[in-house]
């Protein structure tokens, strides 16, 4: 199918948003497991249930349970995924996961603006709701960013 109006590319970006939110929900658990920092546990953990949570609200507003793969998701959690199996346990692996996982809410962030863009074309009936995912999605980068700062730091006394 031809996408050739907002309307339909708002659907397309909520698509999107859920199937990312759902590659994410599945592959996370992998991830929080496989990190040393209970602060990046805990951060991970909350993003799970955050993912599984905004992918539902996602699918009512679509209508619809069946979406396409996200691939710019599938990447970046296969990039997660490598990043536990190709590093050792402790603060490396907890630093590059951050990474992989922030650069998941970066992309995220960014078509959420998309979708706000195009849902004010449609009278801003889901803006509340996809502005407080944006929200919490920088919220979280934020706190990742912070981590990611302290754990880098005490790698410096190692």
């Amino acid at each position: 199918m031809t996408t050739t109006n907002f309307s339909q590319l708002l659907l397309v970006a909520l698509d999107d948003l859920r199937e990312g939110r759902r590659s994410l929900a599945c592959r996370m658990q992998k991830v929080a497991v496989a990190t040393n920092d209970a602060v990046t546990r805990e951060t991970f953990r909350t993003l799970i249930t955050r993912s599984n949570e905004e992918a539902n609200i996602l699918g009512q507003m679509l209508g619809d349970p069946d979406g396409k793969p996200n691939l710019w998701a599938n990447g970046i959690m296969d990039d997660a995924l490598r990043d536990v199996a190709s590093t050792a346990q402790g603060r490396v692996r907890d630093v590059a996961v951050i990474g992989a996982i922030r650069k998941f809410l970066a992309a995220d962030i960014v078509s959420l603006e998309t979708a706000i863009a195009l849902d004010q074309y449609e009278g801003a009936a889901k803006n509340q709701a996809l502005n407080a995912f944006r929200q919490q999605a920088r919220d979280t980068d934020h706190l990742l960013r912070e981590r990611l700062a302290e754990l880098t730091r005490s790698l410096a006394g190692e």
